[in-house]
């Protein structure tokens, strides 16, 4: 069994409730169990209460994220002084290592143990972005959007760039492009709400003279 865990670095950061207790430490003991193939009981609540009881013998986890917080760190981490003070190649500075999750991910030494195989993927650029846009798959917010509103979307490519050049410089990914596409299509649908067929542009001189809804 393979287990993806998306956004695994919100959940090793610490998080301390009202009594001091490390949440991300007791969570992180429950995965020693299972990372273990150990036998894991989980009881249900109520009066007819049952166990049950899963072997974890087979099962492998892949824990996902940015790690910014981490990548961070390790950048605020204070520089040596002196002739032997070492300087980190580029390729040195990319790579994520077992003492990086331990020493600035909060993550306990027996999990980072466990990691077989560290990947660090390359950020995405503008033109990956703008790929993304113009691709007629599912992972394009413009396909999303058309699925979920059961409308066509036409976006300019001025728009696409635009959109694509604000998600790589500023680190907001896919989730700013669709926001700002729906905010977009949301105001129209307001305007007009028996329309299907919507363009999109936030080039003002385009818009000038130009029908947002085609029948």
């Amino acid at each position: 069994m393979l287990i993806v865990i998306d956004e695994a670095d919100k959940l090793f950061e610490p998080s301390i409730g009202s009594a001091g207790v490390d949440y991300s430490r007791k969570i992180q003991n429950e995965f020693l169990k299972i990372m273990d193939g150990d036998k894991v009981d989980f009881v249900s609540e109520g009066n007819d209460a049952k166990k049950t009881t899963i072997d974890c013998s087979h099962v492998s986890f892949v824990f996902c994220g940015s790690f910014e917080t981490l990548l961070q760190n390790r950048e605020d981490k204070p520089a040596a002084i002196g002739f032997f003070q070492s300087v980190a190649s580029d390729e040195e500075e990319d790579s994520i290592t077992i003492e990086d999750l331990v020493e600035y991910g909060n993550v306990r030494r027996e999990i980072a143990g466990r990691i077989q195989q560290i990947v660090a993927l390359n950020a995405l650029t503008v033109d990956d972005f703008e790929h993304i846009l113009n691709s007629r798959k599912q992972m394009s917010p413009i396909r999303q959007l058309e699925k979920l509103y059961m409308v066509n979307l036409s976006v300019d490519d001025k728009t696409k760039r635009i959109l694509a050049e604000k998600a790589a410089g500023k680190n907001l990914g896919c989730r700013y492009m669709r926001s700002q596409i729906q905010s977009m299509l949301d105001e129209k649908m307001f305007d007009d709400p028996d329309c299907r067929n919507f363009k999109l542009s936030l080039v003002e001189e385009k818009e000038e003279g130009l029908p947002w809804c085609a029948a």
